[in-house]
């Protein structure tokens, strides 16, 4: 118990970073939801088309793996595209990865 109470501030700061991250996730979840839905009822057969392609892809892939992908191909992907600009190495911090 006294190691609990000596890592309480800790554990409280985790549980505020992770209730960030699930707000953040909900939001962005919401927003990409709602334009993948509108593109799926809309008239135009390349938005639903679009659609068809990209929610087969993401179905298609496991959670981790596209976890993965998004957190090395996407700081790969920005280093990239820094440098082709004559930048730096640019690093995403671990919060907005996730």
């Amino acid at each position: 118990m006294d190691k609990l109470i000596e890592f309480a501030p800790l554990l409280g700061r985790g549980c505020l970073v992770t209730a960030g991250v699930a707000v953040l996730a909900l939001v962005l979840a919401t927003l990409l939801g709602a334009l993948g839905a509108a593109a799926k009822l809309s008239g135009s057969p390349v938005w639903r088309g679009a659609a068809q392609i990209y929610t087969t892809i993401v179905r298609g892939i496991p959670d981790l793996v596209l976890i993965l992908l998004v957190y090395f191909g996407g700081q790969r992907l920005l280093t990239t595209i820094v440098k082709s600009f004559d930048g730096d190495y640019l690093e995403i911090s671990k919060f907005w990865a996730g």
